[in-house]
């Protein structure tokens, strides 16, 4: 997500309009990217070398999201302050804490990190089960509350924003697809 670069209410609200939009694609590919996994680490990984690519993709893929979501972070911290509406100033406040919560997905960082440099991480096993358990411990109940946040943003943003720059409700995410894995 840009940085905001506005100075007036309604250059704010467009703002607020990119990135509400973004972030809700962004959970979604966050979402889709662990949907068919088990929720937990890859039973009898003793390296990167057992692995699959699949899996390593996943991972860096997943690092890559984290990396984003930690840019609407940072707009939505702007936003607060930059909105007139007190509606959409809470809202922005209710979102930027939320997003300061998705902290599971620092565990996709720290898996590449170790795929990347095993040596760094003795013993690489015990290293990668903890960063994996922690991370499908908590990313889809720290997700889900930042995309029910982003969605709150996005009716009290709807209501301010002239008709032709109305956007569609987007849906909730689904049920956490690793719902009844062992953790």
């Amino acid at each position: 997500m840009p940085g905001y670069a506005g100075a007036s209410d309604a250059e704010a609200l467009e703002y607020a309009r990119m990135m509400v939009l973004r972030l809700d694609s962004a959970a979604v590919a966050l979402y889709e990217l662990f949907r068919n996994t088990s929720g937990a680490p890859m039973a009898g990984a003793t390296s990167p070398n057992v692995l699959s690519t699949r899996e390593k993709n996943r991972w860096r893929r997943c690092r890559l999201i984290q990396f984003d979501l930690g840019t609407f972070g940072d707009a939505a911290a702007v936003l607060k302050d930059s909105l007139a509406a007190a509606r959409l100033q809470r809202s922005a406040v209710t979102l930027a804490d939320a997003l300061e919560g998705l902290s599971a997905t620092a565990e996709c960082d720290n898996i590449v990190s170790m795929v990347e440099a095993p040596d760094r991480f003795a013993p690489w096993q015990q290293s990668y089960e903890q960063s994996a358990s922690t991370f499908y411990r908590s990313w889809y109940t720290q997700l889900k509350a930042v995309h029910d946040a982003d969605r709150s943003f996005a009716l009290a943003l709807n209501a301010q924003l002239p008709a032709a720059r109305q956007f569609p409700m987007f849906p909730t995410l689904g049920p956490d697809p690793t719902l009844g894995a062992t953790r």
